[in-house]
């Protein structure tokens, strides 16, 4: 759905650039308009879906369809009569029209893979708080900044008011989205899966912006480039990942009640505090589980790439995969250890 919705974009840009070839002494040039509005979807496409090549690419190339028709738009606007396009202005529309078509190409070959939803019987709630771990949280406002992003994976029939909760901690290279099709996987085998995105300005997460669209993206290059972007001050993030620990457990509890228990999964830089917590909480906790002790997990710390992000997992020489066999396979082994640590309690 993501690729085809951006393939539309494309063929926007394509039909806008393609006019100069076949529209002459026209008095109205209405194309000109699917210049904007591909821009507005390719920038709506970023908050959806977070930066990375893709999404980049598709700005950028929007972007240039934008600057190449600010006359034509002026023109437009003015209900100016076109008699013909300028030689410049039909050689720019070629480049714009190849750099759609090779992007296009480029978006097929690096498409995210999601699990086939006819296999699964799974419900996914979302819901967004505004706030701070200074001065707490309450659900968001529509204009407000969403300080924290709620996702819910629950089979269909389980329980609203189910006694054992799957919390994930994700590291921030890999924000819950690039664990989805794991997260529904491990749902359906009967478990309700939540999991939180703290996006707030009082903790500092070494990057230029801690935003949903940003942060990801800026901590992935910097793995890219130095291996381990935590390396500087690890002791900061394991205590920021306490922080939001110790944030999330009001809003379990508003969602769950007091009486619920919570069995915890960690990935990455995730992996030390939220076993610290778990231990110091052993009343509200029934285990942890760190996803990267599994060997066969090459994306440890980034999430599913080989699904959702192809393009960063052939940088990591990851193959890309269809099949979900990894998300599989760590839910199979993440569901045998929750059984055998409720079984016990």
């Amino acid at each position: 759905m993501r690729a085809f919705g951006q393939i539309i974009i494309y063929l926007f840009i394509i039909i806008n650039a393609s006019r100069v070839f076949f529209s002459k002494h026209i008095k109205k040039d209405s194309l000109v308009i699917l210049a904007p509005v591909s821009l507005i979807l390719a920038v709506s496409n970023i908050f959806a879906y977070g930066l990375h090549g893709i999404t980049i690419q598709l700005f950028l190339i929007a972007c240039l369809s934008v600057i190449t028709n600010v006359h034509s738009l002026l023109r437009y606007s003015e209900k100016l009569f076109i008699d013909r396009f300028s030689i410049i202005m039909k050689s720019s529309c070629v480049l714009i029209i190849l750099f759609s078509i090779i992007s296009s190409i480029f978006l097929l070959a690096n498409n995210p893979a999601e699990v086939d939803k006819k296999s699964l019987n799974v419900d996914i709630k979302t819901a967004y708080y505004e706030g701070s771990f200074r001065n707490g949280f309450e659900p968001a406002q529509i204009f407000s900044k969403k300080a924290v992003y709620f996702t819910e994976y629950k089979k269909q029939g389980l329980s609203d008011s189910p006694k054992n909760v799957v919390v994930f901690v994700s590291d921030k290279r890999g924000d819950s989205m690039n664990y989805k099709p794991f997260l529904q996987i491990l749902a359906n085998t009967g478990f309700t899966v939540c999991t939180f995105d703290f996006y707030t300005d009082d903790l500092d997460w070494g990057v230029q912006h801690n935003e949903r669209i940003w942060r990801s993206y800026e901590l992935i290059q910097k793995s890219l480039k130095d291996k381990d972007p935590y390396a500087a001050d690890r002791k900061k993030y394991e205590y920021n990942i306490t922080i939001e620990c110790n944030g999330l457990m009001p809003l379990l509890e508003e969602r769950y009640g007091k009486d619920c228990k919570y069995y915890f999964i960690a990935d990455g830089i995730a992996d030390k505090p939220v076993k610290e917590f778990v231990a110091s909480n052993p009343e509200k906790t029934t285990g942890v589980f760190c996803l990267d002790s599994i060997s066969e997990y090459a994306g440890a710390g980034f999430g599913n790439i080989e699904m959702t992000n192809p393009f960063i997992s052939r940088k990591m020489d990851i193959k890309k995969d269809k099949t979900a066999f990894i998300p599989k396979y760590l839910a199979k082994k993440v569901s045998e250890a929750i059984y055998s640590a409720w079984s016990t309690k």
